[in-house]
């Protein structure tokens, strides 16, 4: 496993696409595909979904990073 910094972008990057995916699968799963188009409040939602897996990402990503630097 490499720690260089391009390394890291490029995991972060991942887990922001996962993301977006995972809030869309999510949202379509709740309330199916005809709702997911005809209302607008459905982006909320992902964007809700997304955000939370975003900050669990750094959150998860940066406790990693101290604990093992020590």
């Amino acid at each position: 496993m490499s720690f260089k910094p391009h390394d890291w972008k490029l995991k972060v990057l991942s887990g922001v696409a996962a993301s977006i995916f995972n809030g869309l699968g999510l949202a379509l799963l709740d309330h199916g595909q005809e709702t997911l188009t005809a209302n607008s409040t459905r982006f909320f939602e992902v964007l809700g979904y997304v955000t939370g897996d975003v900050l669990g990402l750094v959150v998860c990503l940066a406790f990693m990073v101290y604990f093992f630097a020590w």
